[in-house]
């Protein structure tokens, strides 16, 4: 075990900036989403909506990351996955923002929606850039 993590480390040392920086922005994400994700929930059910109209508005991010896993990894090669991960990481506080100051059912449901898409973008455009912007050593670590 200790070899692996001073393998990874080493890895890491001598990986480009861009893949550092992809790596510490995917680790913040994702530990920001899955906070995100409790305390929303607390949230709605704190707000007075049942769990049928929590689940469905949930449900919708899952629909909207369905819906656009094809016409995103399209989207990315065309026009540049670097492009969209900033995108997204730019629209993500956005939507998280209009989710935090509504309890409109609609509203809540088009976002979590956007959410999901948006959410999505970064899942499937941060492996293919970080492939491109490593070495074939660097990617056994990544």
């Amino acid at each position: 075990m200790k070899s692996i993590i001073i393998d990874f480390t080493v890895a890491l040392r001598k990986s480009s900036h861009s893949v550092k920086l992809a790596l510490f922005a995917m680790f913040i994400i994702s530990i920001s989403q899955y906070a995100y994700m409790t305390i929303f929930n607390l949230y709605l059910s704190a707000g007075g909506l049942n769990t049928a109209l929590i689940g469905g508005i949930l449900f919708m991010s899952g629909i909207g990351a369905s819906i656009f896993a094809f016409p995103t990894g399209i989207l990315g090669d065309r026009f540049g996955r670097k492009k969209f991960l900033v995108l997204s990481s730019i629209l993500i506080p956005f939507i998280i923002f209009i989710q935090a100051i509504t309890l409109n059912s609609k509203i809540l449901a088009i976002f979590s929606l956007l959410y999901g898409i948006v959410t999505l973008v970064i899942r499937i455009s941060i492996d293919p850039f970080l492939a491109e912007n490593s070495s074939s050593e660097e990617r056994v670590h990544l």
